[in-house]
């Protein structure tokens, strides 16, 4: 095997952090001069460093030389400030996977003679006809059948829940107003116990035995009734008036006789 036949070779000597689009990009103008290409991306550990490479086959053996030519040598420096010289060499295995190699396509280049394609292509310079779908021939058809609205689920949900809601809300302020009745009725009986002659009804005992027939005759919020008092300052009155007065000098006082 002559070194003219020989078309693949293998760049190596990569940076650590190249990747496969950064590599093809400046290999760009032999684009379409190569049928194979894989690129090993470098790897860099504490224990192992290991450069990338790639391995190119060319279409001919003068366009592998002008590749040669061109990089061979060229410096690559990586985000570490290092630099790194590309050294190319042949392959030592020259075979191209049989599964990579690309074959033609027999119908490439006939789509327009398709009549499929042209029926596509046709179809849309017409205009659209809107069909309506199947949920909505099922809802207008259950529409007609039913009289009663139709309610989505979610709808249904929304319901529920606001029904929910509102029984809730009558249900605290319910107990709202239970607990103000309560509290009222707690306050009456306190100030009742604090003033047990005030506000009595018909019947009520007095001092006097009479009851207060609805309407209490007191002087403030303590004390006997107004009544009452007259009464008993009546009473003082004529007592005052029943006893005997005496006149200066009409009571004689007799001493008795000395040795009796």
């Amino acid at each position: 095997e002559t070194t003219k036949s020989r078309t693949k070779i293998l760049v190596s000597a990569l940076p650590y952090d190249m990747k496969e689009e950064k590599f093809v990009e400046d290999i760009a103008q032999w684009d379409g001069k190569y049928n194979y290409l894989d690129f090993y991306e470098g790897k860099r550990s504490f224990k192992k460093k290991e450069p990338g490479r790639a391995y190119i086959n060319f279409l001919d053996a003068d366009i592998l030389q002008q590749f040669v030519k061109k990089m061979q040598g060229h410096t690559y420096t990586d985000d570490r400030g290092a630099n790194h010289k590309l050294c190319i060499e042949y392959a030592p295995y020259q075979a191209v996977p049989s599964d990579f190699q690309k074959k033609k396509n027999p119908r490439e280049g006939t789509i327009e003679k398709d009549p499929e394609y042209l029926a596509f292509v046709e179809s849309l310079g017409k205009p659209k006809e809107s069909k309506p779908t199947e949920t909505q021939t099922t809802d207008e058809k259950q529409a007609g059948t039913s009289e009663e609205p139709i309610i989505s689920p979610l709808l249904l949900e929304l319901k529920i829940r606001n029904e929910k809601k509102a029984k809730k809300n009558q249900r605290r302020k319910q107990n709202q107003q239970k607990k103000i009745l309560q509290r009222k009725a707690e306050q009456t009986q306190q100030n009742a116990k604090g003033n047990p002659n005030a506000n009595k009804g018909k019947g009520g005992p007095n001092k006097g035995g009479r009851g207060n027939k609805g309407n209490s005759n007191t002087d403030g919020d303590s004390g006997p009734p107004k009544r009452n008092r007259n009464r008993r300052k009546n009473r003082n009155n004529r007592a005052k008036a029943e006893q005997p007065q005496l006149v200066p000098g009409s009571i004689k006082i007799q001493q008795k006789p000395a040795g009796n």
